[in-house]
């Protein structure tokens, strides 16, 4: 008889208020999540406290044992919502979680079809997962696939009130984002309303992972859009109406030193 294939992994370090659904979110990027055949909900378990309230742990079962490294490399020591300060830890699970559906091995042939039924769906699923949802011509996807865009990282009072946040900003999204591969240029578009930040990889595979990594993550309070660049689409910032212009990016961190430094002198 052949070994169980374990599929699951063990979360903690989760906000005490996160949902399934919010579970769901983030860590499909790493893979199909099985679903409880007679529910269809997925197969996630928030474990409790004895007065019910959330541990900020959870057990998530994937369709594919090779979700489990993929959860690893992608969460392991980061934060479910960016800005909480908790890290989560992401291991594989213990295959004990298997006897919770050993329990009854004696299913119904109207069962047994249901589950074939679901495993088909979900086949499906698996075979569409991943794919890129529009299709670009290939000179455009070498040239600007390697640029990942961010929504939703700041608003524009927010720049207005602290001067400070333009550093803090670059440094915290460069730290996240080289978790998945070398970042060459993170911009940050001051004169878009929707808070737009791009980040620049070496090479188109890591901008992928790290496109992934953040869709859907929560960055102060505000849920984040991650997409690959459609090489058509220019950002506003401050100076030049320019995509990525680094002379520009230089000019407003050379105002902005010289802010601190006014401020420093204030101080003496």
């Amino acid at each position: 008889m052949s070994a169980p294939i374990n599929k699951a992994i063990y979360v903690s370090g989760l906000p005490k208020d996160v949902t399934v659904s919010e579970v769901k979110e983030v860590f499909s990027k790493c893979g199909i999540i099985a679903e409880n055949v007679d529910t269809g909900t997925p197969r996630i378990k928030l474990y409790t406290n004895d007065d019910g309230t959330l541990k900020g742990d959870a057990l998530i079962v994937f369709f594919r044992s090779e979700s489990i490294q993929l959860a690893e490399q992608l969460f392991d020591d980061t934060e479910f919502r960016l800005g909480s300060g908790v890290k989560m830890r992401v291991q594989e699970a213990s295959i004990d979680y298997k006897k919770e559906k050993s329990v009854n091995r004696d299913l119904s042939e109207s069962v047994k079809k249901k589950v074939q039924r679901k495993r088909q769906q979900q086949l499906q699923k698996i075979s569409s997962w991943g794919e890129v949802e529009e299709e670009v011509d290939e000179k455009r996807r070498k040239r600007f696939g390697k640029i990942l865009v961010l929504k939703h990282i700041f608003t524009l009072k927010e720049l207005e009130t602290q001067p400070e946040l333009l550093l803090d900003l670059k440094e915290d999204i460069t730290a996240e984002a080289e978790k998945c591969g070398r970042v060459t240029n993170v911009s940050l578009y001051d004169q878009e309303p929707e808070g737009i930040v791009t980040i620049r990889f070496s090479n188109n595979e890591e901008a992928e992972v790290c496109m992934r990594l953040m869709q859907g993550r929560y960055f102060d309070g505000r849920i984040v859009e991650a997409s690959i660049y459609d090489g058509t689409t220019r950002f506003r910032k401050s100076g030049k109406q320019s995509f990525d212009n680094d002379e520009d990016e230089e000019h407003r961190l050379e105002r902005f030193a010289s802010w601190l430094e006014s401020g420093e002198k204030n101080d003496e």
